[in-house]
């Protein structure tokens, strides 16, 4: 009886600990994060390499380092489409102008641009939800090609502005994915010393189980041999 209730105990916590297990976001599990810095440099060389040099920083497409450093303070999954939702914006930048006015080259740009895109794809497998990043994101990307675009006329000066402040983006967006992939490695490590603890205890209470069990059949049979002496 003290063995199998010990048994059904440790069935219970072993499958507490499996469920637990499995309701981590995708998010947290996601692979291509492993992967999402190589993707994200090869971006960045095609950006550098597809104009001339970056020009100086304008007050007009300055870097929202607020936002992301608040952003750093939520859950994984809110922190995922964030980066997600955050190279949707810059993609819909350049879909969103007319580009004639520079002189990049062509195939570096589609290249870029394909970049983009792939690593919003892999990013949408990382999301469970549907969910879209806060307003603030959002409201920031409408005022850049607002202010940015829309009132040069997609200027040649306006679209390099654009190429710069998409370069202090990524990199930003980079460090994000690091220190994502640190709450990765921490939560991985914290699994790993779980399922030790509770090895450690089962093989415990197996052998302090199976110790009394062990003693209770001899003191049983001691008793039944001074019954038959008697």
């Amino acid at each position: 009886m003290f063995t199998w209730t010990w048994t059904r105990t440790w069935t219970w916590t072993a499958v507490l600990v499996f469920l637990f297990s499995n309701t981590l976001t995708s998010a947290l599990r996601c692979d291509w994060l492993k992967h999402y810095g190589h993707r994200s440099n090869e971006c960045l060389n095609l950006l550098e390499d597809m104009g001339g040099q970056l020009i100086q920083e304008d007050g007009r497409d300055r870097c929202p380092y607020r936002l992301y450093s608040r952003i750093r303070n939520t859950q994984v999954e809110s922190q995922v489409v964030f980066i997600r939702d955050s190279l949707e914006h810059i993609l819909r930048l350049y879909d969103h102008g007319n580009r004639s006015s520079v002189t990049w080259d062509t195939v570096n740009t589609e290249h870029f641009l394909l970049c983009l895109r792939s690593q919003i794809d892999k990013l949408n497998g990382c999301v469970l939800t549907s969910n879209r990043t806060n307003h603030s994101l959002r409201k920031y990307y409408k005022r850049l090609s607002k202010e940015v675009l829309d009132r040069t006329g997609s200027s040649a000066e306006s679209w390099e502005l654009i190429r710069k402040n998409t370069k202090e983006h990524l990199e930003q967006l980079h460090l994000l994915v690091n220190s994502i992939r640190h709450q990765q490695e921490a939560e991985h490590r914290g699994h790993q010393g779980a399922e030790h603890s509770h090895r450690t205890r089962d093989k415990h209470i197996n052998g302090t189980a199976t110790t009394i069990t062990t003693a209770t059949i001899t003191t049983m049979k001691e008793r039944s041999t001074a019954e038959e002496q008697q």
